[in-house]
């Protein structure tokens, strides 16, 4: 029997334990994606996102974001960067600190909800102002720093789509 015990203690002791994607123990990264039917969606590069009417004001791409490295739970928060950019020259930008860095659960990480990638309020102020921008690629930023200092990011390029008309 102590022979069994010390065959399992050492096995316990050559295992490093998982603490979960929520602890900030794996290296830090970011998942975008967007929910269809209620199932996480990843957005890949070339998929197609339709603009829509942003929280703040103005027009932006929405899409939900997960992470993983970041330390994220009920008391945990984290800033964040969005940028759009065409062409590689910026045309939205829009920092939001202390946002709410959620557990989604151990497996998966973490999670930011919905987030709206900006267009410039300045540059695209209606409708008509969008109409350039349909069927054309944009770069999606995302850079998400958890209340510890530690940093992740992400980008994708997707094809725009105007919003349907109301």
């Amino acid at each position: 029997m102590k022979g069994a015990a010390a065959v399992v203690l050492a096995g316990l002791l050559g295992c490093s334990a998982s603490s979960g994607a929520c602890e900030g123990d794996d290296a830090p990264s970011l998942e975008l994606g967007h929910r269809e039917s209620g199932a996480w969606v990843p957005i890949a590069d070339g998929d197609t996102l339709a603009i829509a009417d942003a929280p703040q004001g103005g027009f932006g791409v929405p899409l939900r974001v997960r992470s993983r490295g970041l330390a994220a739970g009920n008391e945990r928060s984290a800033d964040i960067v969005l940028e759009l950019a065409r062409a590689g020259v910026e045309a939205g930008h829009f920092e939001i600190p202390g946002y709410p860095l959620l557990c989604e659960s151990d497996d998966v990480g973490g999670t930011l909800g919905v987030q709206v990638v900006p267009l410039d309020p300045e540059r695209f102020v209606d409708d008509a102002d969008l109409e350039p921008l349909a069927g054309r690629t944009a770069e999606l930023f995302v850079q998400v720093t958890d209340d510890g200092g530690r940093v992740a990011e992400a980008s994708v390029e997707v094809v725009l789509e105007l919003p349907p008309p109301e």
